[in-house]
């Protein structure tokens, strides 16, 4: 008889409980998502994006022996030192502007990554929150959190080369068995995204909860995860539903927002008012980016509860998942009626 208590219902709404009451920390959510969002489809879009980037260079003849001698071309010396002339003398400046604006952002976004869990895990303890204190935790635990973006992003790398080079054998041989293993490769993938996405998620909350170095965190992280592999991938599955919903739910939030100024467009056009129109054109731009920027930043802010409160409790005892419950339960009833 399973008797381990379930987590689902508990987690969810614990996550969406801290996500309403700390709208404070979403702009560390909106920061922190620019890296992790903290689900799963993050790593699937970026291999369905890899997947038609591949058909579409090879649809057009853009393909790795191409890209390959291009790249040749431009390394070698006279070639690259010919390309370098045409531009101005700013350029360079750019280019330096640009690469620290980008390390400033990927610090920013990993020091609010580990800000984030430490305020989760507070809550999580009943502890006095300090937006201070939790920036500093972040800044702390900024390079074993950094190292783990890294691997999710070598991971992620690693199986878009996969199901690349499967597609363009595909497409070179247009074998009905290679299609059926490139499509088969990207279903076994998306579980593996679960568990991806949530042992980097364990492994950041061990380096910023219990000040573990980042090899210690991702093996405990990865011992979490197999111990509790299919509560893991269902709640994964349960997040990317609820994304769904949300995502709806957030169109339909900028549809009841347009279809007013819609209407004094209309308005302003049959008065032929330009300033007026002009107006409400800002007016509704700034609104939609508003709206867009909160509400993103709110369901990463409930992922990365979500993520840290199922590891917090995953720690204090073994859970079951849902399938091996509901089958229990089959199993009791058809025991019992063959009594």
């Amino acid at each position: 008889m399973i008797t381990a208590r379930p987590l689902y219902r508990a987690v969810l709404q614990d996550a969406f409980t801290f996500t309403r009451r700390n709208p404070h920390l979403w702009p560390l959510g909106f920061l922190g998502g620019a890296m992790l969002t903290g689900s799963a489809y993050d790593l699937l879009i970026r291999m369905w994006n890899s997947i038609l980037g591949t058909a579409v260079s090879y649809r057009y003849g853009f393909g790795f022996p191409v890209a390959a001698g291009r790249a040749a071309r431009a390394i070698n010396p006279e070639h690259f030192f010919d390309f370098a002339s045409r531009f101005p003398w700013w350029f360079p400046g750019v280019i330096a502007f640009v690469l620290i604006f980008g390390a400033l952002v990927i610090w920013l976004s990993v020091v609010c990554q580990g800000a984030l869990l430490d305020a989760v895990a507070a809550a999580e303890e009943k502890k006095q929150p300090n937006l201070q204190t939790f920036f500093r935790r972040g800044i702390r635990t900024f390079w074993p959190i950094l190292g783990i973006n890294i691997l999710v992003r070598l991971i992620a790398g690693f199986a878009m080369l996969i199901v690349a080079a499967l597609l363009l054998l595909t497409l070179q041989y247009s074998s009905p068995f290679l299609l059926g293993v490139c499509i088969a490769t990207f279903v076994i993938l998306i579980p593996l995204a679960f568990v991806v996405i949530s042992a980097a998620f364990f492994a950041a909350l061990g380096v910023v909860r219990f000040e573990e170095s980042a090899g210690v965190a991702l093996r405990n992280a990865i011992s979490l995860v197999m111990k509790n592999w299919l509560v893991v991938i269902e709640t994964a599955a349960l997040v990317t539903v609820m994304d769904v919903v949300f995502l709806l739910g957030i169109v339909f939030l900028l549809t009841v927002v347009t279809v007013p100024f819609f209407i004094l467009f209309l308005v302003a056009a049959t008065f032929q008012a330009a300033f007026a129109s002009l107006g409400l054109t800002a007016i509704l731009f700034l609104l939609v980016i508003f709206l867009l920027v909160a509400c993103l930043s709110a369901v990463v802010t409930f992922h990365y509860a979500v993520w840290a409160l199922l590891a917090e409790r995953l720690h204090k005892g073994k859970a079951v998942a849902k399938v091996l419950r509901v089958a229990e339960t089959v199993r009791a009833a058809l025991r019992g009626a063959r009594v």
